[in-house]
């Protein structure tokens, strides 16, 4: 795989693999977990289930007649977060939010946004198109009164490929920002020997630098510098459509946001990016080949991701489940509400309300979390996540999903 963007650990030597057997032990001597399943109840519903207000769905009608509600600005304010303000001007086309409200302050209607998106989409799928951004790139069925201020106010890439490195499972784009921050995104290559299928997944980035300060990860001796919007994340998963079509390859199925940042300390971009990704008249990525990924210091974060969307996967950055040795190397962890006992919790509740189990993310450091101690702590965690069957009411998998 290619170095991995956000998270990649600091330079280590290789961690010995001497705790893979009593892993294998303890698994073994435990019952067989039960695999959660989601039911037949609730299938094909919106990607979040919160109720919003209706200025904040003009969009609705793009799902043929579908809504795909957000959950309320109130509601996706990260706990304890501090406003890191960015102005982009002109702001990313791909800002769903920020295009909605540009319309209802001119009276427009939703159709306006439908063949915006419709036309924008139809005509560059495949990526960020290398012309000017000029009315000409516009739907011609918009009204030319709009065209005008459109390219004036919004852009169809704020952001830029500025590095493009290659390796054998991938690629990384160095990304710069419209303010010249930069970040990464990592396209990850996963060949399917039997199918004979090559599919590719897009691993984002949700903040510039991060403020979580895990001692394995390169990312965290940056500081958090800034919060990306909704745009400037979607735009990530643009660049990479683009990169692939130059290089012949295939379309992205999957996004990870596993990049740069914690996700679910920029919840309300995060949120936001999630219905520009997954809206059917946009990038139409399938909801459940999406995963926001944490470090797992805010359990009641993880709750609010089941509730607001139920249909996209969860990881958790564990590299430990004992506590003293979590605390030690995630120092984010260090408080009574991010403790084990909060985050299993949370966990169990994202299970009970998606049918989904969590991935679990495991970096072996060698001396500190690789030993049979804590191999056994592991498949206990790990197994005690995956023991309690799905709800009745959990949405079911589309057709064609897996």
């Amino acid at each position: 795989k290619p170095e991995r963007s956000g998270r990649h650990m600091a330079r280590r030597s290789a961690p010995q693999l001497n705790c893979r057997r009593a892993i294998q032990r303890v698994c073994s001597s435990r019952a067989k977990p039960v695999r959660c399943r989601p039911s037949a109840a609730g299938a094909r519903h919106g990607l979040f289930s919160a109720a919003a207000s209706i200025a904040e769905l003009p969009l609705a009608t793009l799902q043929g007649g579908e809504t795909i509600p957000i959950p309320p600005a109130e509601q996706m304010v990260s706990p304890g977060a501090q406003p890191r303000t960015r102005t982009l001007y002109p702001a990313p086309i791909l800002d769903l939010a920020r295009v909605e409200a540009w319309m209802g302050e001119r009276g427009l209607r939703e159709t306006h946004a439908r063949t915006l998106y419709r036309g924008l989409f139809g005509k560059f799928s495949q990526g960020i198109p290398n012309e000017e951004w000029t009315e000409a790139t516009l739907p011609a069925e918009l009204p030319q009164r709009i065209k005008t201020d459109l390219v004036r106010d919004f852009t169809m890439s704020s952001s830029r490929v500025v590095e493009q490195v290659a390796s054998e499972g991938g690629f990384k784009l160095v990304v710069e920002l419209q303010d010249k921050q930069r970040v990464e995104t990592v396209v990850i290559r996963h060949h399917h020997e039997s199918a004979q299928k090559t599919r590719y997944t897009v691993c984002v980035s949700s903040q510039v630098g991060c403020a979580k300060q895990c001692n394995f990860c390169a990312t965290g001796t940056m500081g958090l510098r800034a919060d990306l919007s909704a745009g400037e994340i979607a735009e990530q998963v643009w660049h990479a459509s683009e990169a692939l079509r130059q290089s012949g390859g295939g379309r992205v199925r999957n996004v990870v946001y596993m990049g740069m940042g914690e996700p679910l300390a920029n919840y309300r971009e995060v949120m936001l990016s999630l219905r520009t990704l997954t809206h059917r008249s946009l990038f139409a990525i399938a909801d459940r080949h999406v995963t926001v990924s944490t470090v797992g210091d805010a359990p009641t974060q993880i709750r609010r991701l089941a509730d607001h969307a139920p249909r996209v996967r969860l990881a958790v950055s564990l590299h430990s489940a004992n506590q003293a040795t979590r605390h030690s190397i995630m120092p984010a962890t260090v408080r009574e509400d991010a403790s084990l006992l909060e985050l299993a919790a949370a966990m169990d509740y994202h299970t009970s309300r998606t049918g989904l189990v969590p991935m679990i993310e495991y970096l072996q450091i060698k001396g500190v979390n690789d030993t049979p101690e804590e191999a056994a702590a592991l498949a206990a965690f790990v197994n005690a996540r995956c023991s309690s069957p799905a709800p009745s009411d959990a949405p079911a998998a589309q057709e064609g999903e897996a």
